[in-house]
């Protein structure tokens, strides 16, 4: 080789690695190129915390989960267990509405900034965000906890107005999380306080941002619609670092209402003793919504709020969505409460039933309208829309009992079998094949029927050993029609 050549294969050599090198560090400053087409990337730990060796790290296609009382894969627990999400979104000029639906808790980020911040034990509820951002790529990033009971994680993003955003105010920007992710605390004593008689909302006005000590103002505000922008709220109180705490007692008509809470900066909702909106961090004007069901009546709400620096801004609105139809019940199905500590839902009416899921004290259930022949088991519809049974003397409700109809003989849940008729047929967690495999039966195996999904394409079925799981229907030969049995699931 001549010396031309061996300085020409050199130059090319070190070309190369010029261009490798290059290129690896384009990727990983530019995070959009690890995630293509919005994919997940997913890592979970066996704690509610995100610490630790993760368990299992793996890409998903979306965040639409609905675990109930089961686990996302094998080696995840079934509850106490945390996620963290990334993926890339390529956004044109806008304002995006994020929304989170989440049982318990989540926190949503936009380029480290925290958007929707509901980390906290709490019921499925949905909270959104509406989020200028400017075209390109914007990093997501979701956290996610379950403590117990049911397990609801669905996030998802759409374009609500196109243009420019308007850049948020100098200073003020987000704060992060407290460390280890831990929920931000809620005031002293930890309750919403007991709302005014009269009417109006009871404004207490405090010279800080953590509504301590006592307020340097009270008075009554006619609702709660505030744009103060540079100023203060009133001659005694400053225009940066004040919070406010408004209570109040609405008369509704029952129904599912849309709260929706717009604020600069920090801001906490309870309806009816219960939390709603926990956006307690600094952010530019932004509107944050959540849905709750109400018994009608005069219903206790609470507002709070702070203010850090430059502008501010505080107003609560809220619709009826149901039109003043009863709350939460599907129609003719009765309300009911868990009233044991922990409570097991079976797949039918008898201690002998396998267990679907566990409640704990103070959820809320939906009797189907079926009882046994003495009462002492009723079908109920849990919040995810699954049915099963459950102990009647550990609930309460205002519905009698001996009033619901007798569930048919021949129609319990496990009265029906099924035999494999594929030569491997994989038992998952859930209808569909997102959900994890946890056990594969052979050919001519025979299985309890116990129900199906919505359109009878997955039933539900009790293993020889007495486990629950869910198999693909094209590959078993049921002794019923599919169609007959339960929808659970």
């Amino acid at each position: 080789m001549t010396l031309q050549k061996l300085k020409q294969h050199r130059i090319l050599w070190i070309a190369t690695l010029i261009i490798l090198f290059g290129a690896l560090a384009l990727m990983f400053n530019n995070p959009g190129m690890l995630y293509a087409n919005n994919t997940w990337e997913a890592t979970y730990w066996n704690d509610p915390i995100l610490s630790g060796e993760p368990v299992l790290h793996r890409y998903e296609a979306e965040i639409n989960y609905d675990w109930a009382g089961l686990s996302p894969d094998p080696v995840v627990n079934v509850d106490n267990f945390s996620i963290r999400w990334n993926t890339v979104m390529q956004a044109d000029s806008g304002v995006y509405r994020f929304s989170a639906t989440t049982d318990d808790g989540m926190v949503i980020y936009v380029d480290g900034v925290p958007v929707i911040n509901s980390w906290y034990d709490s019921k499925v509820h949905t909270v959104t965000a509406d989020v200028p951002l400017n075209a390109g790529p914007h990093q997501v990033v979701v956290e996610y906890y379950e403590a117990g009971g049911v397990a609801i994680a669905k996030v998802n993003w759409a374009m609500i107005s196109s243009g420019q955003p308007t850049p948020p105010p100098p200073g003020g920007q987000p704060m992060p999380p407290p460390p280890g992710g831990q929920p931000v605390p809620p005031p002293s004593g930890g309750q919403p306080m007991p709302p005014p008689s009269n009417q109006g909302w009871q404004g207490q006005y405090y010279n800080n941002k953590d509504l301590g000590g006592d307020p340097a103002l009270v008075r009554t505000d006619p609702q709660v619609k505030f744009d103060w922008g540079y100023g203060s709220p009133a001659p005694t109180i400053q225009s940066d670092n004040f919070s406010v705490r408004w209570t109040t007692n609405l008369n509704l008509p029952a129904g599912r209402y849309r709260f929706n809470v717009t604020t600069d900066d920090g801001a906490r909702l309870w309806v009816n003793n219960q939390m709603l909106i926990n956006q307690w961090f600094d952010h530019p004007v932004t509107t944050f919504s959540a849905e709750i069901d109400l018994p009608g009546g005069a219903v206790p709400v609470q507002m709070e709020y702070y203010e850090n620096l430059l502008l501010a801004e505080a107003a609560l609105t809220w619709q009826n969505l149901s039109g003043g139809s009863n709350p939460g019940t599907g129609g003719p199905f009765p309300l009911a409460v868990v009233t044991a500590s922990y409570l097991n839902v079976r797949q039918g009416p008898g201690a002998n039933f396998a267990v679907i899921t566990t409640v704990t004290k103070g959820t809320e259930l939906r009797l189907a309208g079926y009882r046994n022949d003495n009462g002492s088991w009723v079908q109920a519809i849990l919040p995810n829309n699954v049915k099963g049974w459950v102990n009647s003397s550990y609930i309460y409700t205002d519905y009698p009992i001996q009033n619901l109809k007798v569930w048919p003989t021949d129609n319990k849940p496990n009265s029906s079998t099924a035999t494999v008729t594929a030569n491997y047929l994989n038992v998952r967690y859930g209808p569909g094949v997102r959900y994890g495999v946890f056990n594969t039966l052979q050919k001519g195996q025979t299985v309890i029927m116990n129900g199906r999904n919505a359109d009878g394409s997955w039933v539900q079925v009790r293993l020889p050993d007495g486990n629950i799981g869910w198999v693909n229907a094209n590959y078993i030969n049921p002794s019923r029609p599919i169609n007959q049995l339960p929808v659970v699931g």
